[in-house]
């Protein structure tokens, strides 16, 4: 029978003992530690499959409608938004295909089975993810700032240019990659910590300056700087709108606001599903003995965060009318074309009279 380990008595047990438990290739099932229950492992099992399910085909269902349905749903080829929505859908596409398969089978299992490189890997996803994801919302922000900007002040209204706007859709990728060889090569070491669904990196503990350095400064310009610069465009949105009469009466006759206010609640919806990860890194990075950290703290954090990856989609077929009916349309067809396979098939094997 496995042997399960609660943080009472995970300080009676040796670091040696500990690394090779995390490994499935240097353990055989029956003497694996256990941390986490079976009604656990159940639940939480089932939270990871749907939202492998509903960030892979929500966020694919998103790219489709933006890329093939864009005429017949009346959605503009030359929208700029929809770019960064599209960048979005991307990156939450690979929480469901890459990340949240193996913390699965991680959890489950409660040992490392993919090598080092693979943990390494992931835990560079990761970060890409998490830090592309809000700058996205960043760049998206200045950008309807920009562009709502121009058209209050000039007569002559003229756009982002394309070069500028796919340098924004592009910049929080770049930013992400620099951040995530910082932070898992050259800043600290990735590994499979106790109690944890994922690699990732080493706790801090005292007398290693670089990895307090590492986050706080991962803190400020991913989650502090951003949000701050995120609130503060979306007001000077609201009092061009406010101050600017015609630009008001316009937006009454487009969707200019709603558009805005669809962005916030993605901003929040973000910022809520996130939040458990970021007390967790907090409560990691300050607590001095790393044992006493609660057994369900990494799981219930993660499973929060990657919930964000599949929020999305449904936040734009609840605000956005052209995305319902992107839905719609593509699951339609999906389902007469299934209809006529099977009518089809039905016909070849039917023997005849």
């Amino acid at each position: 029978m496995p042997i399960y380990l609660d943080s009472s008595n995970y300080s009676y047990t040796s670091e040696h003992f500990v690394s090779e438990h995390l490994d499935c290739y240097n353990i055989s099932e029956k003497d694996r530690v256990r941390y986490f229950s079976l009604g656990t492992r159940i639940f939480f099992g089932a939270w990871l499959v749907l939202i492998a399910f509903g960030a892979v085909v929500g966020n694919v269902l998103v790219i489709v409608v933006i890329l093939v349905n864009r005429y017949r749903l009346g959605i503009k080829k030359g929208t700029g938004t929809n770019y960064f929505l599209m960048s979005l859908a991307i990156a939450d596409m690979m929480v469901g295909l890459f990340v949240v398969p193996q913390a699965l089978h991680t959890f489950l299992r409660e040992c490392w089975g993919f090598g080092s490189l693979m943990c390494l890997l992931t835990t560079s996803c990761i970060s890409v993810i998490v830090s592309t994801s809000i700058h996205t919302l960043m760049y998206l922000a200045i950008f309807k700032y920009i562009n709502i900007k121009r058209c209050a002040e000039t007569i002559n209204y003229k756009p982002i240019t394309r070069c500028v706007r796919n340098l924004m859709i592009i910049l929080p990728y770049i930013w992400g990659l620099i951040l995530a060889v910082l932070a898992t090569k050259f800043l600290s070491s990735v590994k499979l910590k106790p109690k944890t669904i994922q690699c990732g990196p080493e706790y801090p503990s005292s007398g290693e300056t670089r990895l307090y350095i590492l986050h706080v400064a991962n803190q400020f310009l991913n989650i502090i700087l951003p949000t701050v610069i995120i609130i503060f465009t979306y007001l000077k949105i609201y009092s061009i709108i406010k101050r600017d009469a015609w630009l008001r009466d316009n937006s009454m006759r487009t969707p200019e606001s709603e558009i805005l206010k669809t962005f916030f609640i993605v901003l929040v919806c973000f910022l809520l599903c996130w939040s458990p990860y970021f007390v967790y890194t907090n409560y990691v990075t300050i607590i001095p003995n790393k044992h006493d950290i609660p057994v369900h703290f990494n799981l219930v954090a993660f499973c929060f965060g990657y919930t964000n990856s599949a929020c999305n989609p449904i936040i734009y077929a609840w605000r956005f009318s052209e995305f319902r009916v992107g839905y719609q349309y593509i699951l339609h067809r999906n389902r007469r074309r299934s209809s006529a396979a099977l009518s089809l098939s039905q016909s070849v094997i039917r023997p005849s009279s």
